[in-house]
């Protein structure tokens, strides 16, 4: 089968193939057949190709939607939170780590009301922990406030970035997946750990 481009203002708008030993004069107008073009063999034409001077290219990538950026950014977002994060304790002794997803922090949420509420931490001064590999590590409570305020300053600058890059795709200041990893680059570890 041979193949044809219709070529429109210099770009691919059909593909159209033609049985072997059939001409295309046969099938369409005349008017039709002086805008196509015939496509060698072997070369990938698709609608969208650019024709210039007898020479075929490449189809321009598609257009990104601001919608398409806002689903990447939660998808980037929610990756990142299901993502380990490790905190070192000030005093450089343990580090700790979990993921930042709802179940993990449902977890967090339960060690940081043993460890602020005395009737609770005063029966059991230290506790097991888990980190996100099920390696464990005995804690105190103020170890626990230390790293739940950690993992809350991460999530909260996850969201915060995730904030930002959603409010630069709606004032257009954001049009590519590149320009959205960048913006939430850097979010894996909080500062100084």
């Amino acid at each position: 089968m041979k193949a044809y481009a219709r070529i429109v203002s210099s770009q691919v708008v059909e593909i159209i193939t033609v049985p072997p030993g059939r001409p295309l004069s046969d099938m369409y107008t005349a008017e039709l057949v002086v805008t196509c073009v015939e496509v060698p063999a072997g070369e990938t034409v698709a609608v969208g190709s650019g024709y210039s001077d007898g020479l075929f290219a490449p189809p321009p990538p598609p257009q990104v939607t601001p919608a398409d950026l806002a689903a990447y950014v939660a998808a980037k977002q929610r990756a990142m939170l299901a993502a380990p994060f490790s905190y070192t304790l000030s005093d450089g002794s343990t580090t700790l780590t979990t993921c930042c997803d709802q179940d993990s922090l449902t977890g967090i949420n339960g060690l940081t009301q043993w460890a602020t509420t005395p009737a609770l931490n005063a029966h059991m001064p230290t506790r097991a922990y888990y980190n996100a590999d099920w390696s464990s590590h005995v804690v105190a409570p103020a170890e626990v406030i230390e790293f739940v305020a950690a993992v809350g300053a991460h999530v909260q600058a996850l969201y915060d970035k995730a904030a930002a890059a959603g409010t630069a795709i709606m004032a257009g200041a954001i049009t590519t997946t590149d320009q959205v990893d960048a913006t939430m680059a850097g979010l894996s570890r909080p500062a100084g750990t």
